[in-house]
C-alpha cells in the first residue's frame, strides 16, 4: 500500500496625526481593515518545507476544488483530537472520503466516509467524534478525497495537510492569541467557534480572511467574503 505522502504527492496540480475633538466613527471597511491586521499568523518554523497539496477535478462538467485549512507547512495543535477543517467548492451528491495517517505509514489511522455536501464552504471533521486522538511529537498527514463514482479507488481530486500535536505549556486564549503563537488548527477552531455563535459580526469574518490569505488559501478567502456577503 502506498504511505499518505505518496498518496497525496500522485495527486498535486496545487507620522501619527492628532485626534480632532470631533473625530467621526471609522467606516466599516476601515473597522474591518483594523480587525484583519489584529491577527497574526506566526508560523512555529519559517522556512520549513512546504507540504500542503490541493486538489480539483479534470474533465467533469462542473470543477469542484478542494482544500485543507491548513498552512502550507505542518501546523500546530495543542489537544490530541483538534478539529480539522477542509472547503468544497460546490455541493455533490456522492460520499468523500477522509483519512489521516501517522507520516510515512502504510495504514491509515482512520479512513471514513464523509456524506454527501449539500453546500459548498468550509466543512469540519471532529476526531473526537471519531474515537482518534493523536500522540504529542508525532505528525500526521490528512486527507480529503472525492470520486464522482461511489466507492472508486480513483480519486479525482484530493486535498491533504499535515498535523503534529504538541502541548502548550500556557494556556492559549482567543483565537488571535494561539495565532500568534503558532498554533494553527487551534487558532482556526476558537475562530470558527467565535463565528458560529456571532454569524454576523465583520471583525470575525475580517479575521478569518486575514488567516486564510496569510497562508496562502486567497481562493478559499474569496469564496467565503462572497458567500457571508451574500448570507447578509
Amino acid at each position: 500500500m502506498k504511505t499518505a505522502s505518496a498518496i497525496a504527492s500522485a495527486f498535486i496540480f496545487i507620522g501619527v496625526g492628532a485626534w480632532a475633538q470631533d473625530k467621526k466613527p471609522a467606516a466599516p471597511q476601515q473597522e474591518t481593515k483594523a480587525a484583519a491586521a489584529e491577527v497574526e499568523y506566526r508560523p512555529p518554523s519559517r522556512g520549513a518545507p512546504k507540504v500542503r497539496v490541493g486538489g480539483s477535478t479534470r474533465g467533469i462538467a462542473q470543477r469542484l476544488s478542494l482544500a485543507v485549512i491548513a498552512p502550507d507547512h505542518v501546523g500546530l495543535a495543542s489537544t490530541a483530537q483538534p478539529d480539522l477543517y477542509w472547503y468544497i467548492s460546490r455541493p455533490v451528491d456522492t460520499p468523500l472520503e477522509f483519512a489521516l495517517y501517522p507520516v510515512d505509514a502504510t495504514d491509515p489511522l482512520v479512513e471514513k466516509a464523509i456524506p454527501p455536501v449539500p453546500a459548498a464552504g468550509i466543512q469540519r471533521i471532529r476526531l473526537s467524534e471519531l474515537g482518534v486522538k493523536l500522540k504529542p511529537g508525532e505528525e500526521y498527514q490528512w486527507l480529503i478525497s472525492f470520486a464522482s463514482k461511489p466507492n472508486s479507488r480513483a480519486k479525482e481530486a484530493v486535498a491533504s495537510g499535515r498535523v503534529r500535536v504538541q502541548p502548550s505549556s500556557t494556556p492559549l486564549g482567543s483565537y488571535a492569541a494561539a495565532a500568534q503563537a503558532g498554533y494553527w488548527y487551534d487558532a482556526y477552531a476558537s475562530l470558527r467557534n467565535e463565528m458560529a455563535r456571532h454569524p454576523n459580526d465583520a471583525k470575525l469574518a475580517a479575521a478569518q480572511q486575514s488567516l486564510l490569505e496569510q497562508v496562502g488559501l486567497g481562493e478559499v478567502a474569496r469564496s467565503e467574503k462572497e458567500r457571508l456577503t451574500a448570507g447578509k
